[in-house]
């Protein structure tokens, strides 16, 4: 099947009150980063006020669906929040403009991102925040966007493991799947400044 039409990344800045747009892709391009409206408006202000992931077989049927300025139509929705230390920081969205699009892989998906996401959020917020706010914002665009094109959840969390290992200065990066039928873990990717690597290894 073809991938979703348009994935985006809105973060809550609660000083404010406000919702800003830090990244949307979509198959004819790019909205501007930046744009900002208030914090409670549509379902983005749904989910990040409550926290609960959204999915939406058709935004028709809601009344409090509102688009961003310039932004396409499109019928299917899908919200994961990403919460730090108890509180909704910013939402990953995937829209298509078809209706019944979305499933629970996809919601599986979004919510691995969202769990990484919101790792690196937490990490790269230590410190002084005026001066994170840059690098924690472009990270958080990067790990969604290649985290919403993974095809599998392993592809997911290596990717997140990845980015994070080379973008934020661990000294090692470690992404584990919890194989639940089997009893085990799995380490799906270790990155580390020795080059030994966990990967494929399994452990009850």
């Amino acid at each position: 099947e073809d991938a979703a039409g348009a994935w985006t990344l809105r973060v809550a800045d609660r000083v404010t009150g406000e919702q800003i747009l830090v990244a949307a892709y979509y198959p004819d391009g790019e909205l501007p980063a930046g744009l900002r409206r208030p914090l409670g408006d549509g379902i983005t202000g749904f989910a990040l006020e409550h926290g609960s992931p959204l999915r939406i077989d058709d935004v028709t049927e809601r009344s409090n669906w509102r688009a961003w300025a310039w932004e396409p139509t499109y019928r299917s929705a899908l919200l994961m929040p990403v919460v730090v230390d108890g509180t909704c920081v910013a939402t990953l969205e995937l829209g298509d403009h078809r209706p019944n699009r979305f499933s629970d892989q996809d919601m599986v998906l979004m919510a691995t991102a969202a769990e990484q996401v919101a790792a690196s959020l937490r990490r790269i917020g230590l410190g002084r925040e005026s001066s994170r706010r840059a690098d924690r914002l472009a990270l958080a665009a990067e790990l969604a966007r290649g985290i919403a094109e993974a095809a599998t959840v392993e592809q997911a969390l290596d990717l997140a493991a990845r980015t994070v290992f080379e973008r934020v200065n661990y000294t090692a990066t470690v992404a584990t799947l919890a194989l639940h039928e089997a009893g085990e873990q799995l380490f799906v990717s270790d990155y580390n400044a020795d080059g030994s690597s966990l990967a494929g290894v399994r452990r009850g």
